[in-house]
């Protein structure tokens, strides 16, 4: 929510917004660069150089040649090339190793050795190549790379070929020795390797679904369960297909046809990246464990004939093989044994409480009304003055501040009422309308999951009118932006969150407390900030904590009588 007044006005205080705009980049410079200082500095010294230059790109062009506009300008481009780059990088050598991508992962992981400057672009390249080198079965070499780097490995003393690694990657070269052991089958060596992090307290969610599988492999299965629950990821936002695919191993060599079925669902309708191959392989092996040899053989043959990658069609050939040639690997199906039953019962209820708490907290699907909005406030902004006049492209724009902001006296002296709405789609710069639309796009999409789309838009609407009037009653200026109508649903998301059955409240009290820190920071922001609505946030804030107390949420007790609606598309709630 921004403030206008008259042309002269607003002339006078852009040196006071530019002001507020290369401040909030700085700060963003700057928390960039804290971030490395909390690393060891021979660790971090060359990527501290990236925040670095970033705020010499900021404080040059101002100190030298006081152009404030050339600052943000370069400060921005230079933010922008250090870190979106490497976010790149990062997502692509995710999806690499999913799809278990030798070529792609080197690829990948050269480029990221220049993106992260010093050992930390060092220390990646080598955990993604050893993983690459192992879906090459070269474990010796992947071995070799994480050695270097592995503190059990380390020579003693103060030798200078000694690494010292952030505390929070000291475990990393074991996690990935463990990823290529299970990688090459080597289940008793996953096993010994989680016992031994176990004891260091070093497990992680991805480790335990490791170990849970080398513990069938071993027909193990009480003990798999055991470490599918050390993960408590009914507890956590998980997302919906990454949980479905570390979980499919359990269902499969447990036998349990139906469940792994409703997974192979949830992939498909999450659009996940996970090769039609690899489901096919459990889906063959879940057959094998059920004594159905022509079925596990017609699916084996699909997921061989459907993936190039030579380890994966390695693994599928020591199955197909046998039942190729007449033999029988069938062996008695666990989950005949009721207490293996139980345990596939009792994984599956957490597996949907997960589903409901990711759907609701981190939704996936497409909100309607939320993209509705975000759209006609950009088409609005694309055609407003403020976006048409600095490109001298027209002088007498109709969709301007003094038109559609909401004042005193244009709503009540002049009784132009629809000025309470049209304000909402009013924004006046970039940095407005994007911190505005993000913030209705992270709780907006999280309010219409808990109330549904029809009171989601009462509750906008709603708390944008009741803002819009605690602004012209209480203030002479024009107000323009969505962001009261944001508080509103920002508030009734916590209130929402409150009341909602089914959340654990571990997860309950970190998100409250993580929107009561947002509270707080908007609340002190709006006392320092220029030509900020204070009047129109708070309105918009206690309007939402009204309506969300008096608005019904969705009734999440549905989920137990459901079968197979856990789709990943809200579409079980």
């Amino acid at each position: 929510m921004k403030l206008h007044a008259p042309s002269p006005a607003i002339a006078e205080a852009m040196p006071q917004i530019l002001i507020f705009r290369l401040f909030f980049l700085l700060s963003l410079a700057c928390i960039s660069l804290g971030i490395r200082l909390m690393q060891p500095l021979p660790w971090a010294i060359l990527s501290i150089l990236q925040p670095l230059i970033v705020i010499a790109g900021v404080v040059v062009p101002l100190v030298t040649v006081k152009d404030g506009q050339l600052a943000l300008w370069t400060g921005w481009c230079l933010l922008l090339f250090f870190h979106v780059p490497a976010i790149i990088a990062n997502i692509q050598v995710g999806k690499a190793m999913a799809r278990m991508d030798a070529d792609s992962l080197e690829t990948w992981a050269k480029i990221e050795q220049w993106l992260l400057w010093g050992r930390p672009g060092q220390f990646w390249h080598d955990m993604h190549l050893s993983y690459a080198l192992v879906l090459r079965e070269r474990q010796t070499d992947a071995n070799r790379l994480l050695d270097k780097w592995d503190p059990a490995c380390q020579p003693e003393g103060k030798d200078k070929g000694k690494i010292e690694l952030p505390k929070a990657f000291r475990d990393t070269p074991s996690n990935y020795r463990l990823y290529g052991q299970a990688v090459m089958w080597q289940w008793s060596e996953v096993t010994a390797t989680y016992e031994m992090l176990k004891k260091k307290q070093a497990n992680t969610a991805s480790i335990s679904f490791l170990a849970a599988r080398a513990y069938l492999e071993n027909q193990e299965p009480l003990e798999a369960a055991a470490c599918l629950r050390q993960v408590h990821f009914d507890e956590t936002i998980y997302p919906l297909d990454t949980l479905a695919t570390n979980l499919m191993p359990f269902f499969s060599l447990t036998g349990a046809r139906d469940e792994l079925e409703r997974l192979t669902r949830v992939l498909k309708a999450t659009n996940a990246s996970v090769p039609q191959s690899l489901i096919d392989l459990w889906r063959g092996r879940c057959e094998i464990t059920l004594g159905a040899a022509d079925k596990a053989a017609s699916v084996l043959a699909a997921a061989q004939a459907g993936t190039a990658v030579p380890l994966l069609r390695k693994r599928i050939a020591r199955f197909l093989e046998p039942l190729s040639s007449g033999e029988t690997m069938q062996r008695s199906p666990l989950v005949d044994d009721p207490s293996v039953r139980k345990e596939v019962q009792e994984i599956w209820q957490l597996f949907r409480r997960a589903a409901f708490i990711q759907e609701i907290l981190s939704p996936r699907r497409k909100s309607i009304c939320v993209n509705v909005i975000c759209l006609l406030s950009v088409f609005t902004f694309l055609a407003s003055a403020n976006f048409l006049l600095p490109l001298g492209l027209t002088m007498d724009c109709p969709i301007n501040p003094l038109t559609m902001g909401a004042s005193y006296e244009g709503v009540v002296k002049q009784g132009q009422y629809w000025r309470l709405i049209s304000y909402l789609f009013y924004h006046s710069d970039l940095l407005h309308i994007g911190s505005n639309l993000v913030g209705l796009y992270i709780f907006g999409r999280i309010a219409e999951n808990i109330f549904g789309s029809s009171r989601f838009l009462a509750i906008y609407f709603v708390g944008g009118v009741l803002s819009g009037l605690s602004h012209i009653f209480l203030s002479d200026k024009i107000a323009v932006g969505a962001s009261g109508a944001i508080q509103a649903v920002f508030a009734a998301c916590a209130v929402g969150i409150i009341k909602l059955k089914g959340l654990p409240p571990s997860l309950r009290s970190r998100y409250l407390s993580f929107m009561g820190g947002i509270t707080l920071f908007q609340i002190l922001l709006d006392q320092f900030v220029p030509f900020i609505a204070v009047f129109a946030h708070l309105g918009g804030l206690l309007a939402g904590l009204a309506l969300g107390t008096i608005t019904s949420v969705r009734d999440p007790s549905r989920l137990d009588g459901l079968d197979d609606e856990v789709d990943g598309t809200q579409q079980f709630i």
